[in-house]
């Protein structure tokens, strides 16, 4: 299983990258993980081989190293899309993730194959429609940052860490989402018509720190 540094985790939040567009390549070889990254439309990658000038594993999706010239991080997302900022639920596991996609039917269910943090129980309970999907997810993750769970799942035999899992209750994640959306996009904002009952059984935030 690959785990990002400190070091590493501190560059990707200067830089607003979250984890919906990172990739595991850890244990794959440089053709793999690109192959792999394109399917599952990741941006970046962490776990590859260093770098040849200071040693570093976060790459762009072309294989260019991010961290050594940041102009590859404006460069891969200057052609993003439009995507759905959401938030799932899981009943099993007592968990809320936020994350981001262009296609959120087939992530949820993707979630759910792979048992994503050890559920596979996934339901949406709110979701919108952003330009900028990526600041709007690094800012809803940001205010939840003290909720943040750890948990790890299994996906093609490896052990993935999963860094979008937070303990919190349903007003508190809604209402992280609606204050990191744009004014002119928050009434797109869809919210599950039973999300309130659906999400009773959520626990008491557990504060993480």
């Amino acid at each position: 299983m690959g785990r990002l540094t400190s070091e590493e985790i501190l560059f990707l939040r200067r830089h607003k990258i979250t984890m919906s567009i990172m990739f595991d390549a850890t244990g794959m070889n440089t053709e793999h993980w690109r192959s792999a990254m394109t399917g599952e439309d990741k941006s970046f990658a962490f776990g590859t081989t260093p770098c040849d000038r200071g040693g570093h594993t976060l790459r762009s999706r072309s294989n260019n190293c991010i961290q050594c010239n940041t102009a590859n991080i404006t460069f891969q997302l200057r052609n993003a899309k439009p995507a759905d900022v959401y938030i799932a639920a899981s009943r099993s596991k007592q968990l809320f993730k936020v994350g981001s996609t262009t296609e959120l039917k087939r992530r949820i269910e993707r979630l759910n194959c792979v048992a994503y943090g050890g559920a596979g129980d996934w339901f949406v309970i709110a979701s919108v429609r952003c330009k900028k999907a990526g600041a709007v997810e690094f800012e809803t993750h940001k205010k939840l940052d003290n909720y943040r769970f750890a948990a790890t799942y299994i996906e093609s035999g490896r052990e993935i860490e999963a860094y979008e899992l937070f303990s919190c209750d349903y007003t508190c994640a809604r209402v992280a989402l609606i204050a990191s959306t744009p004014e002119d996009e928050r009434g797109q904002i869809q919210h599950h018509p039973n999300a309130k009952n659906l999400c009773a059984f959520l626990p008491r935030p557990r504060r993480i720190g």
